[in-house]
């Protein structure tokens, strides 16, 4: 239902592409497509399926064809950063960490900050990576698609420099 009203916005667009000029096409594939995935990419992406993932990048690559103004089979993954556009996988983790971050340094909201415990405020031993989040315990393949599980998983990948501001 989603990506039908993608193609509906974006089938107006390509309509009209001739009396457009670059910048206008991207200000409204932004507004008009970008944003709605942007929208809640953080809180459903993890649930979608591998197809359903699929479906948005292709969504996302079109936009890129439009703006561009390139053939259906032409090359794109270069017009991404032309854009300054992360792809659709990437746009998840980026908005996920924010995310995890703001609820980390602001501990609010409380019932997504108690999901998220630190190692470090689990002992008193010094460790190297006192800063990575605990992973609780899980039984169900499941649980990978929970907050609790991606906030781990991506927080703790990232480097020690970039999480130093929550001490």
């Amino acid at each position: 239902y989603v990506s039908k009203q993608f193609y509906a916005s974006l089938s107006l667009l390509f309509a009209s592409k001739d009396i457009l000029n670059i910048n206008l096409r991207k200000e409204l594939c932004q507004s008009l497509v970008i944003s709605k995935i942007f929208y809640g990419i953080a809180v459903y992406y993890p649930c979608l399926t591998y197809i359903d993932k699929k479906m948005l990048q292709i969504i996302q690559n079109t936009c890129s064809r439009f703006i561009n103004n390139l053939r259906k089979y032409d090359h794109i993954s270069h017009t991404f950063a032309d854009l300054r556009w992360l792809q659709i996988g990437n746009l998840f983790k980026y908005s996920f960490l924010n995310l995890v971050y703001s609820i980390l340094e602001t501990l609010a909201p409380s019932y997504l900050r108690n999901k998220l415990i630190l190692r470090s405020s689990t002992h008193n031993v010094h460790i190297r990576k006192k800063l990575c989040l605990t992973m609780p315990v899980h039984q169900t393949a499941l649980f990978s698609r929970s907050f609790t599980y991606n906030a781990v998983k991506l927080f703790s990948a990232l480097p020690e420099s970039m999480k130093h501001n929550l001490t």
